[in-house]
């Protein structure tokens, strides 16, 4: 039962680093471009040229397709439930959601459901599941 908790648990887990591998590069460069302005003493940060970069952390803004930018409705954003439903595309603009979206989420279930098969509840199996999610950047 352990595993079959902790594999839905990397389902979940793995959606959310779906979110963490699109938006961190966006926040780093966020971060970078006010850093630069500070250390070249100017008044205005420097602006990057993604306006929606002002907005992004991991929680904001909510979900959305890459090319419409329509929000996801969170019936729409089951891990990978939601992509078989909707046949990989989009509900607003029917264009198709990239198949890495999905791959992440199957990747890091059966890798979580993997180490908890073979680790149980131990710190060894707490462990790996912890690494498990550090390496998809």
């Amino acid at each position: 039962m352990f595993t079959v908790i902790m594999t839905f648990l990397g389902l979940i887990v793995g959606s959310f680093l779906n979110v963490v591998i699109c938006r961190l590069p966006l926040m780093l460069e966020k971060n970078w471009r006010q850093e630069c302005s500070l250390l070249l003493g100017l008044s205005n940060p420097i602006n990057a040229p993604n306006e929606a970069l002002r907005a992004f952390n991991l929680f904001v803004p909510r979900s959305h397709c890459p090319q419409c930018k329509q929000t996801i409705r969170a019936k729409d954003n089951i891990p990978v439930l939601s992509y078989l439903i909707l046949k990989g595309k989009c509900r607003s603009c029917e264009r198709a959601i990239p198949i890495i979206y999905p791959f992440v989420e199957i990747l890091s279930a059966c890798l979580t459901g993997l180490v908890a098969y073979q680790f149980g509840f131990t710190a060894q199996g707490i462990a790996g599941m912890v690494f498990n999610c550090t390496f998809y950047d």
